[in-house]
């Protein structure tokens, strides 16, 4: 009985907040001590390309990031990426490199040819590691990580993070909700654009400019350092993202990691407290929090939503309480920070359809004949589903659907899942009562050997939907006007 729910603990640890080590390590560039001075260049060049291993580098999670660390590190980075090749439109597919086999385990790592807009993606990413790296200044908006921070690296080495040594450290469920949210949206574009076909005909030609050129809204409720945000952003150069965090350092990074990913322009952070999220807003106040949340208000398309997820008073019962505020704001349900909380201001973010009554924008923005197709999506314990449901149908998200996921082909053959991504919409009154509550096929999230197969991070493999939303990251288009 113990041996059964030890095993259980553990796949609940490698999908949920406290995964493995192994699990934990992977995809991450640890962050470290700089080259010595005394060096040679051809020693510090090997140190920086050493640092595409978890451990080892000029960026270590136990030693804080200098500048000269962080130069080497970008340096390594340009070398990856060949972020510095004149051919900018050309995708290729690099020839080895004499500086380190390491280099080319890391590209190999990609999955894939180095396109133009990956190589463009990173080598922005650099431009500003180096501005960093010079500018030691403590200012808000630097991405340099200060003494209590790592800067890691997700996701096939694509993507930059800063976040907190000790607090609150994104795990896989951020990238199991934002790899969920993407394939959402290109189903809904996708059938976005065959509705767009039908009624160009019929539109004024000033309406359908209109409609061709209307961005994604995406909003990101308890955002934390920003990881589910600013990955659909690095993905999909329509959207806009809305982070909303509670905690004044953490929102902090929110805006600092959409600059590290040359994102920042199509993103929006505010401090604010999803209790009193879109509260009125007096005349004349334009830039508090609840103003920018207020002008958001009915035009999302998308809320997505990592919450916390257990009651309050289940630490006691769980032992150790979590050592820091970040942690436990971020994984028990405190004051205002109920999943009920952030289903309602989900609710109030979400543009209407024609079945509910039009958002703010709605006839302008284009999307009449999507008439439910916004859309909150939520991570959460399979096992409290049911508290799910309960609080968006409290919020009037009455039509979901669910998805378990679960960490492995065993699981799912023991019908443990660990976690269900909830999608819920505002009925449109059209729906039989049977199509209020539906359950999709199951996500499983690592492929056959997937997870056990080693390499520093390198060698697992996630679902097929997984990893395609991992490919599209620096994809077309997402840095802004960059070259």
């Amino acid at each position: 009985m113990r041996a059964a729910a030890a095993a259980a603990a553990s796949r609940a640890r490698a999908v949920r907040g406290a995964p493995p080590c192994r699990t934990r390590r992977r995809g991450f560039l640890r962050a470290s001590a700089p080259p010595s001075s005394s060096s040679s260049s051809s020693s510090s060049s090997a140190d920086a390309a050493a640092a595409v291993a978890p451990s080892k580098g000029p960026l270590k999670k136990s030693v804080p990031v200098t500048p000269d660390a962080l130069a080497a590190f970008a340096a390594l980075r340009r070398e990856i990426f060949r972020a510095n090749d004149a051919d900018d439109d050309a995708t290729t597919t690099p020839s080895p490199s004499s500086s380190s086999s390491l280099v080319e385990t890391t590209r190999a790592a990609l999955g894939g040819p180095l396109h133009a807009s990956l190589r463009a993606f990173a080598r922005r990413q650099c431009d500003v590691l180096e501005a960093a790296a010079v500018d030691v200044s403590s200012s808000a908006s630097s991405v340099a990580p200060r003494e209590d921070e790592t800067l890691d690296v997700l996701y096939r080495h694509r993507l930059l993070l800063v976040q907190a040594r000790r607090g609150y450290r994104c795990n896989v469920d951020s990238l199991v909700l934002a790899s969920h949210v993407s394939r959402v949206l290109a189903e809904e574009e996708a059938a976005a654009a065959v509705a767009a076909e039908e009624e160009k005909e019929e539109c004024e030609p000033s309406r359908r400019e209109n409609m061709e050129r209307r961005p994604t809204r995406i909003a990101d409720l308890g955002a934390g350092a920003g990881v589910v945000g600013v990955s659909l952003l690095a993905s999909n150069a329509s959207a806009e993202v809305l982070l909303v965090e509670k905690q004044p350092r953490l929102a902090g990074r929110c805006a600092r990691n959409a600059i590290a990913n040359g994102v920042d322009r199509r993103a929006v952070t505010i401090r604010a407290d999803v209790a009193n999220l879109c509260a009125d807003v007096s005349d004349g106040d334009s830039s508090s929090s609840s103003a920018v949340a207020a002008a958001w208000a009915g035009t999302c398309d998308v809320v997505a939503c990592n919450p916390p997820y257990y009651p309050a008073d289940e630490g006691k019962a769980r032992g150790t309480a979590p050592g820091t505020i970040e942690r436990e704001d971020a994984h028990y349900e405190r004051g205002g920070g109920t999943f009920r909380a952030f289903a309602a201001a989900g609710a109030r973010l979400l543009r209407r359809g024609k079945g509910e009554g039009e958002g703010p924008e709605g006839e302008e923005r284009g999307r009449e004949k999507r008439t439910n197709a916004a859309s909150m999506h939520v991570i959460y314990p399979a096992d409290r589903v049911r508290d799910a449901w309960d609080a968006v149908d409290a919020a009037g998200l009455r039509k979901t659907t669910t998805r378990y996921v679960y960490h492995d082909a065993k699981a799912e053959a023991d019908g443990a899942p660990t976690l269900a991504l909830v999608d819920a919409r505002f009925p449109d009154g059209t729906e039989a009562a049977s199509e209020l509550r539906r359950v999709a096929p199951p996500l499983v999230l690592y492929a056959e050997g997937g997870a056990s197969s080693g390499g520093g991070g390198d060698g697992v493999i996630y679902a097929p939907e997984i990893e395609a939303f991992i490919a599209s990251i620096g994809g077309a288009g997402v840095v802004d006007g960059y070259r």
